[in-house]
């Protein structure tokens, strides 16, 4: 299996299909411009199925354009994305698209209509977790509980599965687990958010 990264300016866009090309997922498609197209093409891509993790603007404008130029299926945590219907992915589902097993992880509190995809050793976590970093918008009681979710359901799988999110930098589960200050037994710095071009 391939992937490729592509950084928007705003935020991570990632394609993945087989070695030698054909059918492929593009996940957050937050712009369909020149050079990611280049990139699809590159590769001798077929962009089948876009996941989308979160419904904020930035990892859905490419869909407009996406859905033009190619005949794409759509799969989110909501039945409508955009201006578009999109296939419902719920929470613990095992799917198959494009000729590639996902699994939605089970986060359930915390991810009522955004979603984190697996695919194989792979952890596309929208805005929930990168390097470092955990999400900081929701109060800080259920901020902590949500790093314990974390910990329990996701820093468990496998310590060598590569988190890809929507923003910021990637990471692994080892690095996370070592590293970020959200998983140490004392927490005092995990509500700093990292720098970043954001």
């Amino acid at each position: 299996m391939k992937l490729l990264s592509y950084f928007s300016g705003t935020s991570n866009s990632y394609i993945i299909g087989q070695d030698d090309g054909g059918e492929a997922i593009l996940v957050d498609p937050d712009k369909l411009d020149v050079v990611l197209l280049g990139l699809i093409e590159a590769n001798n891509f077929d962009i089948t199925t876009a996941l989308v993790t979160h419904s904020h603007e930035r990892y859905i404008r490419g869909l407009r354009i996406l859905k033009r130029v190619y005949n794409i299926r759509i799969i989110s945590g909501y039945e409508e994305i955009g201006d578009f219907k999109s296939e419902f992915a719920g929470v613990g589902d095992r799917i198959e698209a494009s000729g590639i097993g996902i699994e939605t992880l089970n986060l359930e509190e915390w991810l009522a209509e955004g979603r984190i995809f697996r695919i194989g050793n792979l952890l596309f976590t929208g805005n929930i977790l990168s390097a470092g970093y955990i999400e900081d918008s929701i109060p800080p009681e259920k901020r902590t509980l949500l790093i314990d979710d974390i910990q329990k359901k996701i820093m468990a799988i496998s310590e060598e599965l590569l988190i890809l999110p929507s923003c910021g930098p990637p990471s692994t589960i080892s690095a996370e687990l070592r590293w970020n200050p959200c998983f140490q037994p004392q927490r005092q710095t995990c509500a700093v958010k990292p720098n970043t071009l954001l």
